[in-house]
């Protein structure tokens, strides 16, 4: 386990490595800029706290494919991160996951998710497409807010409810 704020405002050159991290506390790396997606290569992570990421460098995907939970606002302001890919056997991504994650261009919502939070990509000012699963039902408020390059959401034979705020 990384506990909560382990490694907070974390600025050292360190070569950090987490090969037997299953859990990721609240705010573990927020505002640390060397964190990088290959420090958690080959973990068996299940779960990832509230803010686990929010402000920090992190630039590429974790390939985490034993993840099963992902907190509020995970990788939230996460200004590098260009790329995200979700386990198959999430079912559930949070309020602002990905809020402000302003060089995300594109993701695909995995078909086992089934319900999408509020916020969750609010002012992701390079989104452009969105694949959603067959899972999802509903749209929820402010979820592509301010979303300005936003031109294709993907359905797949989908009827959804779109909640408030989607311009």
């Amino acid at each position: 386990v990384i506990p909560n704020r382990a490694f907070l405002n974390f600025n050292g050159d360190d070569e950090l490595n987490f090969k037997n991290v299953e859990k990721i506390g609240n705010y573990a790396f927020a505002k640390s800029f060397f964190v990088e997606s290959t420090m958690f290569d080959g973990t068996k992570i299940t779960s990832i706290g509230n803010s686990a990421f929010a402000e920090s460098g992190l630039e590429g995907p974790m390939d985490l494919p034993s993840l099963q939970f992902i907190g509020e606002y995970a990788f939230a302001s996460c200004e590098s991160l260009e790329r995200a890919v979700l386990p198959n056997n999430i079912k559930a991504l949070p309020n602002g996951l990905f809020e402000k994650c302003n060089s995300l261009e594109s993701i695909e919502i995995p078909d086992g998710v089934t319900s999408l939070g509020e916020y969750m990509f609010s002012m992701c000012n390079s989104l452009k497409t969105v694949k959603l699963g067959v899972g999802i039902t509903e749209i929820p408020d402010y979820c592509f807010n301010y979303c300005t390059s936003l031109t294709n959401i993907i359905l797949h034979e989908c009827r959804c409810l779109f909640g408030n705020g989607i311009n």
